[in-house]
């Protein structure tokens, strides 16, 4: 088991250590972000947000969820929705990756997924109202959703076009990789009115992309790259901080290559250690150890050099100069978040359901109806939501925090540096809020529902 360095001896000197791997110009706003919550926020309390059901566990069971969200729907009103669609398969799996995916072993798996996943499709599409939703952003995620066979792939985006209102304003997005890049089947995704496209890059560092499973060059990604760009998609792109033997200049390089590429988003992601690549990493790179302190310092870092070339967030982990990033920003618009496939979450109103893993997700339901793992009703979160929506969205005003009684709370975010004024009132996200963002969400609904 590969354990995480504790760091509680000489913290500031290995801090500042890590510091002197920055370039100069950086070095004074790490050092002051860093100060301003030391003694105040631990370094390690960096966490994704966690769905409630994570927490507490779900209200209904499988059974029951379809019955529950048939009804929500009945009482609802048709307003806008997102739709998520989760292709759970790669070409084949990565080392490194933490992500639930598999391999396409063969057309069989592929076949069967997509029978599946239309059963689910034609279910939604008798709901009442549903056609009547605008969707404003349509979803791909994986996974690679792009490693499904051409065919496949377009005979799942026709007929969820054909049960929702998928209309010509509709954000459709597609997560990729990019050696699957082609010319022949980019003019695919454009004829099918896909016109964003999120491509898995994690690293331009070689050879240690090659170490990790990646088997397209550098030099391979940033021609995608400009080859969606000239094909006239919005493109962004995924990079992992904190991956073994990335040193600060090879990350920092392979942002401002992707910077010189034109990106238009970008996300940034700490690496994780979990049970899927746990083996491969402790072979491969037996003496790697996770030092959050150094993914600290990584994390401010890229901030510091994203904003300098223009990029703000959208998202407390997206940095967008021009990528209006619709799928991240579902609950600040108040749209229900329709979710498709494996694994998938969904939430309608304050309803939060998810779909089981892909082996039961393939079982037939003689009903035909979807299969889920389970369903949460979250209620409860009704005073906090807006205000947390709104701080992972990277922004919040400032009068809605004094209103909501929370203007102690405001204060001590300016003072900590996790907020810092971006005008008319309103407050953006630092570096240190988006580091912050477990611990921070906690603070609000504490102080709500105390």
């Amino acid at each position: 088991m590969i354990k995480k360095s504790t760091e509680s001896q000489n913290f500031g000197t290995q801090f500042y250590t890590f510091l002197n791997s920055t370039p100069r110009a950086f070095q004074e706003k790490i050092a002051g972000s860093y100060n301003a919550i030391k003694g105040v926020y631990p370094i390690c309390s960096h966490a994704m947000p966690q769905p409630l059901w994570k927490k507490r566990g779900y209200n209904d069971d499988g059974d029951q969820v379809w019955e529950k969200i048939c009804r929500l729907f009945r009482q609802n009103t048709p307003q806008p929705v997102s739709v998520y669609v989760h292709v759970p398969f790669c070409q084949q799996k990565c080392g490194f990756c933490d992500c639930l995916s598999l391999p396409i072993k063969d057309s069989l798996t592929a076949d069967r997924f997509v029978s599946a996943l239309q059963m689910e499709i034609k279910a939604w599409g008798q709901l009442p109202g549903i056609k009547e939703c605008p969707v404003t952003v349509l979803y791909f995620g994986g996974g690679t959703p792009n490693s499904l066979p051409d065919a496949l792939f377009e005979q799942v985006l026709r007929m969820l076009k054909k049960t929702f209102q998928i209309h010509e304003d509709t954000q459709i997005s597609v997560e990729c990789n990019a050696h699957l890049l082609t010319p022949e089947r980019l003019r695919m995704l454009k004829t099918l009115g896909v016109n964003r496209i999120s491509i898995g890059v994690q690293t331009l560092q070689e050879p240690l992309r090659f170490r990790l499973g990646r088997h397209s060059s550098a030099k391979e990604v940033l021609t995608a790259i400009q080859r969606c760009k000239g094909s006239g998609f919005i493109t962004c792109a995924d990079v992992i901080y904190g991956l073994p033997e990335q040193n600060m200049n090879v990350f920092l390089d392979t942002l401002q290559s992707l910077i010189d590429a034109g990106i238009d988003g970008l996300s940034l992601y700490r690496f994780n250690l979990r049970q899927q690549n746990q083996e491969f990493i402790k072979k491969t790179f037996p003496r790697f150890h996770i030092s959050e302190l150094k993914n600290y310092v990584y994390f401010q870092a890229g901030h510091c050099l994203l904003n300098q070339a223009g990029y703000q967030k959208n998202h407390f982990i997206h940095f967008v100069r021009s990528d209006n990033n619709l799928y991240y920003r579902h609950v600040l618009r108040s749209e229900d978040l329709i979710a498709l496939g494996p694994t998938a979450d969904g939430v309608i109103g304050f309803y939060r359901y998810r779909h089981p893993h892909l082996k039961g997700y393939l079982l037939k339901d003689k009903n035909n109806r979807p299969k889920f793992e389970g369903g949460t009703d979250e209620s409860q979160t009704m005073k906090t939501r807006p205000l947390t929506a709104a701080l992972m969205c990277g922004e919040i005003v400032e009068e809605k925090m004094r209103s909501a009684g929370l203007g102690p709370l405001l204060s001590k975010w300016q003072s900590c540096d996790i907020l810092e004024p971006s005008g008319s009132g309103r407050c953006r996200l630092t570096a240190n809020g988006s580091w912050l963002i477990d611990p921070i969400i906690d603070e609000v609904k504490r102080a709500l529902d105390g």
